[in-house]
């Protein structure tokens, strides 16, 4: 009875330890299989992973495709029609997959290339050039570290699959199992041989970009100094400017001179910067002449009007015809104006419209500025008032007078009003022509007032010409005609003559009717 008693006892224990174990077996295989299932989820949209499954499956694919063609030498005629089908398939689904024939984890993860040999920043033009490819580089390597921690950190999640794939296999084993692991083993070991080699590259681009950087940093330090340098220069050559535009003010009186000087001055000013920039910041002058023979052809079509008001500068400083302070008539599309130059620059003349017969008439308004394109002496008509020694223009007036008027007594009085207001002027005028015999073939046709005497249908015409200051035109006439007028109004033997109508009355009716006719009613 004892012995059966301790026989129990004993039973009874050793099936208790196995229990405990089996449940604790049953944990563990739970437990793994929920860290499994963890790791299988971060892992399944990771396009690395995908990647890499199309690949074997490309190769699996591949090695039954090569089968199926040595199966098909070998078999029998009722077989053939199959294999072909087989062949078929694999060959359509291999062309899905043609693009990963070359592939690599590496080339899939898509990294940076090592940066490019450097190009040395030569001049101040190709600092912004350099600050991207800076910019460029940092980023690439920014890039370069950020791929590389995430393709460490998929290694070791895919070493940490391994492991419990492994772990399971103990506990429970099976044939799905057994394959899984093999595929996750051989998965580790390519993830770990390419992890490898992107290390090793990424150490050799960090090390490239850095020193690139620091070539870059080192020549735009270089050009920097080089700018500041360039910038004293400009600021003392502005300063040396401006004190010779001072002692210019105070030692020289005559207006026109000093505009003169100032616009040379401007003008070397102008070239010596510009010839210092091209010179101080271009190292290859031959280069830039190349570039700048292959553009002229566009740039003159493109811009023609501008070379163009650029060759009429040139003809203006060097061939003379126009200059500031000259008096001259423009018309472009039907409108005229009349004004003095103020100012030539190197694309256009600006004009200020003053008050003359031309805005009296016409315009109606004055004292506008006027810009007009230096390449408009080439294909405008524009008028010099005061051109060279030339002062004065002739001016006329016309009075009509009555058929019966003293023609004699009108044209003296005409004549003596004129020459009374303009003598000086026609002396001015007349040494003028002398001087300029030097230079032009002129005939001396006088100075003097002219008197001219035509036939009009409603009277005699009288018309007097007379030489004035090209400023004061419009101003001369007025005292001029005023003179006139209050002489032949204190005559009474000359009456002005203007266009009528003479009314007759039609004494049977008494209705008016009009008659036109060329004489004065008085």
């Amino acid at each position: 009875m004892r012995f059966l008693f301790a026989f129990f006892v004993f039973v009874t224990f050793i099936y208790a330890n196995n229990v405990d174990d089996f449940t604790k077996s049953l944990e563990n295989v739970y437990s793994v299989k929920e860290k499994l299932h963890i790791i299988n989820n971060e892992l399944k949209d990771n396009i690395t992973i995908k990647n890499y499954k199309n690949y074997q499956e490309y190769l699996r694919l591949k090695n039954e495709l090569k089968e199926a063609n040595e199966n098909l030498l070998k078999a029998k005629k009722t077989q053939k029609e199959q294999l072909e089908n087989t062949i078929k398939s694999l060959e359509d689904k291999l062309s899905v997959l043609k693009d990963y024939e070359s592939y690599s984890v590496v080339k899939y993860l898509n990294l940076p290339s090592e940066p490019t040999e450097y190009k040395k920043i030569s001049n101040i033009y190709l600092v912004i050039e350099g600050l991207s490819e800076r910019k460029e580089l940092a980023n690439e390597k920014k890039e370069y570290e950020i791929k590389l921690k995430d393709f460490t950190t998929l290694v070791s999640k895919i070493d940490k699959k391994t492991k419990l794939l492994q772990e399971l296999y103990e506990i429970e084993p099976s044939e799905n199992l057994s394959q899984e692991l093999v595929y996750s083993i051989k998965e580790l070991s390519d993830y770990k041989s390419a992890l490898e080699n992107i290390t090793n590259a990424f150490e050799i681009f960090k090390v490239k970009a850095n020193n690139t950087i620091k070539l870059i940093n080192n020549d735009i330090k270089k050009q920097y100094d080089s700018a500041i340098f360039f910038i004293a220069i400009i600021i003392c050559i502005f300063i040396a400017r401006y004190l010779l535009g001072l002692m210019l003010r105070k030692y020289v009186d005559d207006k026109d001179k000093v505009y003169t000087s100032f616009k040379i001055l401007n003008i070397f000013t102008f070239i010596i910067v510009s010839m210092f920039s091209i010179f101080y910041f271009v190292e290859n002058i031959s280069y830039l002449v190349s570039v700048l023979g292959f553009a002229s052809a566009g740039l003159a079509i493109a811009m023609k009007d501008m070379f163009m008001s650029l060759l009429g500068w040139a003809t203006l400083q060097f061939g003379g015809g126009f200059h500031v302070g000259d008096r001259v008539k423009v018309s472009k599309n039907g409108v005229t104006y009349v004004g003095d130059i103020i100012d030539i620059s190197l694309l256009k003349m600006t004009i200020y419209e003053d008050v003359t017969y031309t805005t009296f008439l016409t315009n109606r308004r004055a004292g506008r500025i006027i810009y007009i394109p230096n390449h408009y002496i080439f294909t405008e008509l524009i008028s010099n008032y005061n051109y060279s020694y030339m002062k004065t223009v002739w001016d006329g007036i016309d009075i009509v007078i009555d058929f019966s008027s003293n023609l004699e007594k009108a044209k003296q009085i005409i004549l003596e009003s004129a020459s009374s207001h303009t003598q000086a002027f026609s002396d001015s005028a007349k040494k003028a022509i002398q001087k300029m015999r030097n230079h032009y073939q002129m005939k001396n046709s006088g100075t003097d007032p002219k008197l001219f005497v035509m036939l009009e249908q409603y009277g005699i015409k009288i018309s007097i010409w007379y030489m004035t200051n090209s400023r004061e035109a419009l101003k001369m006439r007025s005292i001029v005609s005023e003179e006139i007028i209050k002489r032949l109004k204190a005559s009474d033997d000359i009456k002005l003559a203007f266009p009528s109508q003479t009314i007759y009355m039609d004494k049977r009716n008494n209705q008016p009717f009009l008659k036109d006719n060329n004489e004065n009613i008085y």
